[in-house]
């Protein structure tokens, strides 16, 4: 399915430039990445695989430069964490609505590149997290939202916690 999407990040006490009515002062994303593993283990002598520990990578965030750029250049740089961030991904047409959530507690940013090239201007922003909630929220071919399938992961205690 080919849809047109944008998206848009907010990260406490830090305002971007975006002037969408929804993401006011929220911060526009190009690109993301976010990527987890699990090593696991396979023995001859059972007919099975066992899973592994998890390994939750650091969401990776192409952003288009704005101001909030330099205070993430800044806080890496101070060591400051970041008590929420939020990522919302939505479906462009009709009542726009969010359709991919992703929610990470007590950030911070781990490694920031700024770019230019063709034109624009942008910066690359590693985030590492203690916590984190990820959604997906269906949509009907007539934009209407569906159930929510969501949850949490608390990589420091490697377990899943209850859904909110």
């Amino acid at each position: 399915m080919s849809i047109s999407t944008d998206a848009y990040i907010n990260f406490s006490n830090v305002k971007g430039e975006s002037e969408d009515h929804e993401y006011k002062e929220w911060t526009a994303v190009r690109t993301f990445a976010f990527a987890l593993s699990n090593t696991l283990c396979y023995d001859t002598s059972t007919p099975g695989l066992g899973a592994g520990t998890v390994s939750v990578g650091d969401l990776q965030v192409e952003l288009v430069f704005d101001k909030a750029c330099i205070t993430l250049r800044q806080y890496l740089v101070q060591g400051t964490h970041i008590d929420s961030t939020k990522l919302k991904v939505r479906r462009q047409g009709g009542t726009q609505v969010p359709w991919y959530s992703l929610e990470m507690d007590n950030a911070v940013i781990s490694e920031s590149k700024i770019s230019y090239g063709d034109g624009y201007f942008f910066a690359l922003v590693f985030i590492k997290f203690k916590a984190y909630k990820e959604a997906y929220i269906p949509q009907d071919n007539k934009g209407a939202k569906g159930a929510e399938i969501q949850y949490k992961w608390i990589p420091a205690k490697t377990q899943t916690a209850p859904a909110a």
